[in-house]
């Protein structure tokens, strides 16, 4: 974050992605107490391991998480390798994250789209 800073960059982007694999096979419980394999992503709907980076605004990546189990959420897989670091950039170098809506809630400094509210019954 701080080379970031340092080469004007006003603000990082925080993605993640799962990548498929076909050789990864492992079961746990889940939260609700049902058996469930560790590396399905339900949001993917395939096997796979979940990376989270930043990239520039360019698009130039900045940085690479260890792999994550597909069936961890990106906010999850944020939480354990990054937001701690984005929470210091953005409180002491000014420098926010933007970030895609599966974020919500990652907390200060992690800009995420706002939901419009609905439209019914409003009057034009």
């Amino acid at each position: 974050m701080l080379r970031a800073h340092a080469e004007g960059l006003t603000h990082p982007i925080l993605d993640g992605k799962v990548f498929d694999a076909d050789r990864s096979s492992e079961k746990i419980t889940s939260v609700k107490g049902e058996q469930i394999d560790l590396w399905y992503s339900g949001k993917a709907h395939t096997f796979g391991g979940n990376i989270q980076a930043l990239s520039a605004p360019t698009g130039l990546p900045l940085w690479v998480s260890d792999v994550e189990s597909g069936s961890v959420h990106n906010l999850v897989a944020a939480r354990e390798h990054v937001l701690g670091q984005l929470y210091w950039a953005a409180s002491y170098l000014a420098l926010p994250t933007l970030a895609e809506g599966g974020y919500e809630s990652a907390g200060i400094g992690v800009h995420t789209p706002i939901k419009q509210p609905p439209t019914a019954g409003l009057s034009t």
